[in-house]
Order: structure tokens, then sequence, then C-alpha cells
């Protein structure tokens, strides 16, 4: 890894969880410019929050129907 080895923290955008999962050992979910939450992504991918986000939890529909 070289953040241990090297000291050395990269970047890495995706929506395709499977990816974030396999190859990162910390991440930090946003939505809509705002940090949502962030940790291991074992941890984080199983919150109601970034699943209903991210995952396909359903489209909030407004009081008006």
């Amino acid at each position: 890894m070289l953040f241990r080895s090297e000291g050395i923290s990269i970047l890495f955008i995706e929506h395709v969880m499977k990816a974030v999962a396999s190859l990162c050992h910390r991440v930090v979910v946003m939505n809509e410019g705002k940090v949502l939450c962030e940790g291991v992504p074992g941890e984080v991918l199983k919150r109601q929050d970034v699943i209903e986000a991210y995952l396909g939890g359903g489209v909030k529909k407004n009081a008006k129907g």
C-alpha cells in the first residue's frame, strides 16, 4: 500500500461500489457537495443513508406528491 509504505494518498472518485470496496481501506461518501459519512467500506456501505443516496433506495417524494 502506497500510503503505508511511502506516505502517499490517492483520491479515487468512483460510483461503482464494488470497486470502491475492493480497492479502498477508507472511504468518504459525499452527497450534494457535503460529507455524508466516512469510514471503512464494509461499514459505510451498510448505512441506510448511503444506500438511499447511491444504491437505489428510491427517490424521496415532496409533500405535494
